[in-house]
């Protein structure tokens, strides 16, 4: 509490009766309002009962004194405490008790804070000319470290560091610890009569700074400076262990003003060129070993060993060394003896590991009969293969001069055994690591490899190692065993009646085996074994490209026993991406009939194809390059994704192909068949007028009416080009269509059947068509499922069943550059995809601005509140579709308080800042002459949006999927010939379909998950036939969900980007981690 309001308090400044009032109020809520205003200290309170009554009261924390005023009547005629007063106080102090008055938005500032400003700023690694050096002297004095558990044998180092400092005169620096705070405080302090330290004037050495700095932040900075490895106590400082190393790490580097001692008074000189010289004798007793160490007395050794105190001198010893010296160290302290003896099992290990470390360290005194018996000549590998049935056998020898080893068994099989051998332990430890690497088993007195697994890979790796470590000898058996060799695969290739014929063949390798090497690489082993023994081996580039190519291809058994397989046609443009490829494209070849159908598709504007004549003005020069790809593939039994951006005129090139056909079907004295054109329910009157605008010689019939009524018109289509129906009637009308037969099956917004278990994709999947085209502007939304439902749409087969292509292609990790080009290779050549920049230089530019805009005050606590409560429901709710289901409704009311929260709370007058910002942005666009779209996927939001547009007295259109498809297209004819300044349109009502470039400036109020929706509705302006800059605006609040909206929608870009064009990764479909990262703050 910081004010202290009690009852006897209240009390003694009012009557009883008025006090029972005020307790009255208080408790049953007659206090309307109440506000804190922390920079004045006042509190306003409003207390309504008959009147109302305004209370204001005045308050000093720092002197715990109140005042309060009331606009009642009685509270001007009388001293004491109205019963308005008492109210306030009460919930005065029941927020004082909650803490309120601690919580204040800001700190109190007075003396200190201005004291903490006034102190200069110094730059402790600049030197100033006006700046005097202080001196800082010190006295390193070294000496064993306290153990009572063993004293005898201790050799840890602990040195006292005192220190003196000033400039003329130097002074005792009695209390260090005060003595670092003030430094590194900046402030000033006296040392002696003639010197005080001023930090503006006065400046310490870089090393001195350094070592300080040190010290302070060790331990000087701390109220209580004691550590085990470091102490301040007065005027010694304490240092061991690592702390020590590291302090006299600092001091080498600048060693003046620094007295090195040993106690008692020994007087030290710092070495650094050198190491102290041990000294070790060494005696042989009964096959066992005595080693003696010749310690210096009162040696010092730090904790590493990375200084040594030994003959008056200071060693710094050298990285290389300091782990046998702190070997040395340990074994004296641990075992409290300096000999020590190793008996006759331990005797070769100690002349292979122990003896070369301490020849390093000093001299090894050894008697003259002990060294007759040491070897110490260069290790000789030599190693013996053999074979025994299937198995490979190892003998390995280990030769040192006249003595050989078994290095299975480590026993001498030749020389004097009566010897001690100083072995090369590095290089022995290194030949057992490769012979257990190669999988060798010790068996006996040798060792054996005995599996495939383990041959292949010895053969293939492991052998050449061998031959650089030492000698190599092979018996006659082992020299016959099999080689590892590649395989040789080679396909033909030929077109006939439609269909990929595909002869395969490999050399020297019977039917059977083949089918089971086929298999062996589709399963990505390492190898396969011929019945000969001999290894193929199947780690190589090559081989996973076959392995892709035979999955792809969907190669069974009976195909490959055949040594041919019989495959659709449209697997010919893959095998020909295959046959330019480095590693397996010259083992593919392809007869004059294959050649002769890629050279038809991808040399189709060398062909005889012919633009009819009355489009010929019209159309772009890209417009006809994609009209000639869809028609030369699509006659050569090839389906096809028209994937232009928005605004591109796909509609056009698919009017330009159906004419071509009906055009060439009147010269060849044919009747053609219809083609069907399956779209959006929104989009038939729009392709109605499409048609009649551009290629009025095309007869069209929608597909409307009662169910009697559309089997007439499929009954009668003879005389029909094309046949317009919707994805919803398709749905109903699966089994009308069983015995008709369409040219062409077109889908317009494919990414309707983008759902392969829907009723429609199963619907338009049925219907019978010799040629197939998706038209879409975003091929993948979400996944990449997406993308086989249209193949599946468009080549039925393509990617094969949905699950082999999820197991290839749609898992959780897939960050493989392989897959990805994998799936760019064999999409890329039946996908038509142009973007403006590409094809459309006299289109202006978009330019895209993010404008961010705060919640108001009420806006931000009711989002904060729902916010909150979110989380708690979610925390609470164990079940996850119940879980997911609160989320989304969470995640809902989070995005409308973000545009307005009076889309859904009633009376609410709080105001929003999007709306705010929205009528800024329109009064100054529309003040300056352009035209504004406004979209949102919220239609109370437009609602709201109508009603300021209203009061600002400005003219609009608007659009939601309520709006009739007459009054739609009238209002965007009327809006497009400059009829009112603005259009409201829904996102999923008037997100595509639509042409509006009479307008230049588009506002998307809120964001949408995808990306993929909101281009398409900016690009309803930004299209063909614009021919200004379109200006697109998208309002976000900041710091709310929105924003983490538009990282995802940055996300779901990648995806379609990834397989479009060279991007590496595709993310999955938003998922509940994802979900549930979005209520994080």
């Amino acid at each position: 509490m910081i004010l202290y309001i009690s009852e006897d308090l209240v009390k003694r400044h009012t009557n009883e009766d008025t006090y029972k009032r005020g307790v009255f109020f208080f408790e049953n809520n007659c206090i309307t309002d109440y506000e804190i205003d922390h920079v004045k200290s006042v509190i306003h309170a409003q207390i309504k009962h008959k009147d109302v009554d305004q209370v204001k009261i005045s308050y000093s924390i720092e002197h715990k004194q109140i005042k309060c005023a009331c606009s009642c009547i009685i509270s001007g005629k009388q001293s004491s405490l109205c019963e308005h007063s008492v109210a306030a106080l009460f919930e005065t102090a029941r927020r004082d008790l909650n803490g309120e008055f601690e919580k204040t938005p800001f700190a109190k500032a007075g003396r200190s804070i201005i004291e903490l400003f006034d102190k200069p700023y110094v730059d402790q690694n600049e030197t100033f000319i006006n700046k005097s050096l202080v001196q800082l002297s010190q006295t390193i004095e070294f000496y064993l470290k306290p153990n009572i558990f063993n004293p005898q044998h201790n050799l840890s180092m602990e040195a006292e560091i005192s220190f003196k400092t000033g400039i003329s005169r130097l002074y005792i620096v009695r209390n260090i610890q005060a003595f670092l705070n003030n430094i590194f405080d900046q402030t000033e302090f006296e040392m002696g009569k003639q010197f005080r330290y001023i930090p503006g004037v006065h400046q310490y050495s870089k090393r001195d700074t350094e070592l300080l700095s040190f010290l302070y932040y060790s331990a000087g900075h701390y109220e209580k400076p004691v550590r085990e490895d470091c102490s301040l106590l007065g005027k010694r400082l304490i240092l061991n262990g690592v702390m020590l190393e590291k302090y006299l790490d600092i001091c080498y580097t600048d060693l003046v003003d620094i007295k090195l001692i040993k106690r008692p008074k020994q007087v030290l000189t710092l070495e650094s060129s050198s190491k102290p010289e041990l000294k070790f004798h060494l005696e042989e007793i009964n096959r066992s070993i005595m080693l003696d160490i010749y310690l210096e007395k009162d040696i010092l050794i730090s904790k590493n060993a990375k200084y040594v105190v030994a003959n008056g001198k200071l060693y710094r010893i050298d990285p290389q060394s300091r782990q046998e010296f702190k070997n040395v160290v340990e074994m004296v302290s641990a075992n409290q003896n300096k000999q020590f003896l190793f008996s006759a099992p331990h005797v070769n290990n100690f002349f292979m590991i122990v003896l070369p470390k301490l020849n390093t360290l000093g001299h090894v005194e050894i008697p003259d009969y002990l060294k007759q018996k040491i070897i110490s000549d260069k290790l000789n590998i030599v190693s013996k293969f053999d074979k025994n049935k299937n198995n490979i056998i190892l003998d390995l020898q280990l030769q040192y001069g006249t003595i050989t080893i078994n290095q299975a068994t480590n026993q001498i099989i030749e020389g004097n055994k009566d010897t001690y051998l100083m072995r090369d332990h590095k290089q022995e430890m290194n030949l057992q690591s490769l012979v257990l690497l190669s999988g060798f088993k010790l068996e006996s007195d040798h060792y054996i490899l005995s599996t495939n697994d383990h041959i292949y890979e010895f053969l293939k790796k492991h052998m050449a190692r061998f031959l650089e470590i030492g000698q190599v000898y092979y018996s006659e058996e082992f020299k016959n065993l099999p080689l590892v060799k590649r395989p040789s695969m080679s396909i033909r290739m030929n077109v006939e009646n439609n269909w990929l014929d595909m002869d395969f063949d490999a050399e020297n390798i019977s039917d059977d085996e083949l089918y089971k090497l086929l298999s062996s690489i589709r399963q990505k082993k390492k190898y396969f074994r011929l019945k000969n023994g001999e290894f193929l081996d199947l780690e190589f580039d090559q081989v996973n490209k076959w392995a892709q190519m035979l999955d792809q291809l969907e190669i069974d058994r009976n195909d490959i026993e055949n040594h041919s397989a019989h495959v659709p046609v449209y697997r010919a443009l893959y095998m020909d991406e295959l046959s330019k490829d480095e590693d397996i494209g010259k083992y593919i070849t392809g007869t004059k009939s294959f050649k002769q159908l890629i050279d038809d598709i991808k040399n189709y504007d060398q062909g005889n194809l012919t633009v009819p004549k009355s489009l010929l003005k019209i159309l772009r020069q890209y417009q006809i390059t994609g009209y000639k790809r869809m028609k030369q593939m699509t006659d050569c039994g090839l389906g096809v994704i028209l994937a232009d951006d928005m605004g591109l005129g796909k509609t056009l090139q698919i009017l330009t192909l159906l004419l071509s056909y009906k055009n060439n079907s009147k010269k060849e004295g044919i009747s053609g068949k219809p083609s069907l054109i399956v779209v959006p329910t929104s989009l038939v009157y729009n392709w109605v007028a499409e048609i009649e605008k551009f290629t009025p010689e095309l007869t069209v019939q929608p597909l409307i009416g009662t169910p009697a009524q559309r089997q007439a018109i499929l009954n009668d289509i003879n005389n029909i080009d094309i046949l317009l129906t919707t994805y919803s009637m398709i749905r109903r009308d699966v089994d009308l269509y069983n015995d008709v037969e369409f040219e062409y099956c077109i889908l317009d917004e494919s990414q309707h059947v983008k759902n392969p278990m829907s009723i429609g994709a199963k619907g338009v999947k049925c219907i019978r068509a010799k040629k197939r085209i998706a038209m879409t502007g975003t091929p993948i939304e979400n996944n990449i499922v997406e993308l086989w439902s249209v193949f599946d749409f468009i080549m039925p087969g393509f990617f094969g069943s949905l699950n082999k292509f999820n197991k290839r292609f749609n898992h959780n990790e897939f960050d493989d550059p392989e897959v990805t080009r994998a799936l760019r290779t064999m999409t890329t050549p039946f996908i038509i995809r142009r973007v403006k920049s590409e094809v459309l230089e006299e289109l202006p530019d978009k330019i895209i601005t993010k404008m961010d805009c705060d919640l108001t005050k009420e806006q931000k606590e009711l989002y904060m509140a729902y916010l909150t409560d979110a989380r708690k429901q979610i925390e609470n709710d164990k079940d996850t579709n119940k879980q997911r289901f609160s989320i989304l409704s969470s995640l809902l009311r989070l995005r409308q308080i973000c545009c307005h929260p009076g889309m859904f709370v009633e009376g609410y007058k709080g105001g929003s800042g999007k709306t705010e910002l929205f009528n800024e942005i329109v009064e100054q666009a529309v003040s300056s002459g352009h035209r504004i779209l406004v979209f949102s996927q919220f239609t109370s939001m437009l609602e709201i949006l109508k009603k300021e547009l209203d009061q600002q007295h400005l003219n609009y259109f608007y659009l939601d999927g309520s709006v009739p498809t007459a009054e739609r297209i009238d209002s965007v004819y009327r809006f497009n010939g400059g009829e009112r300044q603005l259009f409201l349109i829904s996102l999923k009502a008037g997100g595509f379909g639509l042409n509006l470039t009479g307008a230049d400036v588009v506002i998307h109020y809120d964001p949408w998950w995808n990306p993929a929706v909101e281009n398409q509705a900016t690009d309803r302006a930004h299209r063909i036939g614009q021919k200004k800059i379109v200006q697109v605006i998208r309002l976000v609040a900041k710091g709310t969900i929105e924003d983490k909206i538009l990282s995802l929608q940055e996300k779901k870009k990648s995806l379609t980007d990834s397989i479009l064009q060279a991007n590496d990764s595709i993310p999955d479909h938003l998922d509940m981690e994802e979900i549930l990262e979005l209520l994080q703050s």
